[in-house]
C-alpha cells in the first residue's frame, strides 16, 4: 500500500517528442490523493476528497512536442494508488482490506 510520503516523493520521467500527460493535471490529482490518504490514516473523513473510482476514471490532457509526464509510469503508479484507496475504502466501510 502506498503512503502519503510515497506520493509526495514520486517522480515521473518526462517526454517531449512522444505523447505524455499534462503535468499539472497529474500533480493536482496526486495532491488530492495525499490529502485523502492522510484523512484515511488520521480518521478524518472530511479530508477524504478522492475515491478509488475517481482514480480509475481519471483522464489527463495529452501533450506532444512539449513536456509531459511519460504515460506508462503514471498509469502504473495510479493503478497502485487505486488499489491503496480501495483497501482504505473497504476498511472504512467495515469490510476486509484483504478481500
Amino acid at each position: 500500500m502506498l503512503t502519503p510520503d510515497d506520493i509526495v516523493h514520486v517522480r515521473f520521467g518526462s517526454t517531449r517528442l512522444s505523447a505524455g500527460y499534462e503535468q499539472d493535471e497529474v500533480d493536482d490529482l496526486l495532491d488530492r490523493a495525499v490529502g485523502t490518504l492522510r484523512g484515511h490514516l488520521e480518521g478524518d473523513g472530511d479530508a477524504i476528497d478522492l475515491l478509488a473510482d475517481d482514480v480509475a476514471s481519471a483522464s489527463f490532457t495529452t501533450t506532444r512536442f512539449r513536456e509531459g509526464y511519460a504515460m506508462l509510469p503514471v498509469d502504473d503508479f495510479l493503478a497502485r494508488l487505486e488499489a491503496t484507496l480501495r483497501a482504505h475504502e473497504r476498511r472504512a466501510s467495515g469490510g476486509s482490506a484483504a478481500s
